[in-house]
């Protein structure tokens, strides 16, 4: 998974842990809100039957004392009752009027939660999306950066290698011209002469191109002509030079043209990158699932190891 793909996904991530503790905080508030509305509300209806019970109390009461004076008028009862009723009326309205006003205040404050939570959600996820995208920049920046040291490197490398070329070209100039002034009037070449293995070992073998169709090794101050592709050891091309038409591709070859093309029968394949190792570059070259490069010290190939392969980008 990429960088950019995984913070996307980790912002998701949050956002959604946020909403959940929102979620359950939202629930808890308005649970608490509802067990203190079922205390509360039946205090208002206990005391509207506290109301009626008193008021009916005091009536009897009433009706108790003007029958033991023995007084019966009609019209002091009835306006008795006509007080009794209109003050229970009062108390009733009050009631009604307090009871009204907690069924208000306990809507506002579940309308207040509600709110809250809707507010705290915007909030932070537009705080995680801020974070994402200063997260998202300075990730690009840094592959920006990775690609522009990689190519540093690269134009490094082909510098070096251009240096190493001309250098190389030099050392061949002044041999000729030692050469030259040892006694013989140009530098004796052995055509088609093949360099025997007792007289240097491989690796002590430098060749260079004259041209696209030949290559000159030096041995000692003597100097073999080969066609490219030829190992001067043998005088024979490998056959993994060799396309299925039996056209020669000379693109296949090592560096040196003459190194073994295959590693216990599986033919290389360029790996189309090099590796410095001990102070030159040597091209990688592919068999099966491994890397390889040649080691001329040691005259064998040298397989990569896991932390070279990753250096190089290989998988």
């Amino acid at each position: 998974m990429d960088n950019e793909k995984y913070l996307t996904e980790l912002a998701n991530q949050q956002k959604q842990q946020k909403q959940t503790e929102l979620d359950q905080a939202r629930a808890k508030a308005l649970t608490e809100l509802e067990q203190t509305k079922q205390e509360v509300m039946p205090t208002f209806t206990k005391a509207k039957q506290q109301a009626s019970t008193q008021s009916q109390l005091g009536a009897k009461n009433l009706a108790e004392f003007w029958a033991r004076r023995g007084q019966t008028s009609g019209g002091i009862t009835a306006q008795a009752e006509l007080s009794r009723q209109n003050a229970l009326g009062r108390s009733l309205g009050e009631i009604g009027t307090q009871e009204q006003q907690a069924v208000t205040q306990f809507g506002q404050q579940a309308s207040s939660v509600n709110q809250d939570y809707m507010n705290q959600l915007a909030n932070a996820r537009q705080n995680i999306d801020l974070e994402l995208q200063t997260n998202l920049y300075n990730e690009r920046a840094r592959q920006q950066e990775l690609a522009r040291q990689e190519q540093i490197r690269q134009e490094q490398l082909a510098y070096q290698k251009e240096q190493d070329r001309i250098a190389n070209a030099q050392k061949w100039t002044q041999i000729n011209k030692t050469s030259s002034s040892s006694g013989s009037s140009a530098p004796q070449v052995l055509k088609g002469v093949l360099i025997p293995h007792d007289y240097a070992v491989q690796n002590q073998i430098k060749g260079v191109a004259l041209d696209n169709k030949t290559m000159r090794y030096q041995v000692g101050n003597q100097f073999v002509d080969v066609p490219k592709g030829t190992n001067p050891f043998t005088g024979t091309i490998n056959k993994d030079l060799y396309d299925a038409k039996g056209n020669l591709n000379l693109s296949q070859a090592f560096q040196n043209t003459y190194q073994p093309n295959n590693i216990n029968g599986v033919p290389l394949k360029s790996a189309k990158v090099t590796i410095n190792y001990k102070g030159q570059d040597q091209n990688v070259w592919k068999a099966d699932s491994n890397y390889y490069m040649w080691d001329g010290e040691k005259n064998k190939y040298l397989k990569l190891n896991n932390a070279e392969k990753k250096a190089l980008g290989l998988k």
